[in-house]
């Protein structure tokens, strides 16, 4: 009897054992988050980043102007302390929609509104890629909070992060919610080119169903 006890109270332990630990987690992770954004925010750095090219499409779109336009773009950057060779928004228009926000702030407070954006696009991605694996109990899912590649795009402000959550959302979502599994697909639109074989795959599925219907 004192053994069944046990056992059957050993779960909600466990439980309360990885609450804690993902907790404690998630305050480590806020912790070096904002560490990170405290050290980032120097003129120099937010200006010489991709970011900066989305905060001068959107100054540019607020203001009525064309966000494309390569001299504006660059007298944007350079006013904003850029050194380095100006950059130029290269995604296509759907990305406006993202960069508008930027139009109405100064280059600092953009950069932290957009890094927290990132971190959460980044973050709910892990953890829908944890749900779609089966909730595993360790912890090999929180290295994907600590991937090189994507500290890179968080730090740097790159939009791709965004498309991450667009494939990530699709595929959790397009068993049991299609409709909105095929909106979340408008974000994978930000970055095209490198969903390529994902877009062949996604057409080649589109026919079979079609003439299966």
């Amino acid at each position: 009897m004192s053994t069944l006890v046990t056992t059957n109270a050993a779960p909600p332990r466990e439980t309360w054992v990885r609450k804690l630990i993902s907790a404690v987690i998630a305050c480590l992770l806020l912790a070096v988050s904002i560490g990170v954004l405290a050290y980032a925010t120097s003129e120099d750095h937010i200006a010489n980043g991709d970011f900066i090219e989305y905060w001068a499409a959107g100054q540019l779109l607020v203001h009525g102007a064309n966000p494309y336009d390569p001299n504006r773009t660059s007298a944007l950057e350079v006013s904003a302390g850029r050194h380095s060779e100006p950059t130029l928004l290269f995604n296509p228009p759907l990305a406006m929609f993202l960069t508008l926000p930027l139009g109405v702030v100064r280059p600092r407070v953009g950069y932290v509104l957009w890094s927290l954006f990132i971190l959460g696009a980044w973050l709910g991605s892990v953890h829908l890629l944890w749900i779609m694996n089966g909730r595993s109990r360790s912890a090999l899912h929180l290295i994907g909070f600590f991937f090189t590649p994507a500290l890179e795009c968080f730090l740097l402000g790159q939009m791709v992060v965004f498309a991450l959550l667009g494939i990530t959302l699709f595929l959790y979502l397009y068993r049991t919610r299609p409709l909105f599994a095929g909106a979340a697909l408008v974000l994978c639109l930000l970055k095209p080119h490198l969903f390529l074989p994902f877009w062949i795959a996604l057409l080649i599925e589109s026919v079979k169903f079609c003439r299966s219907g």
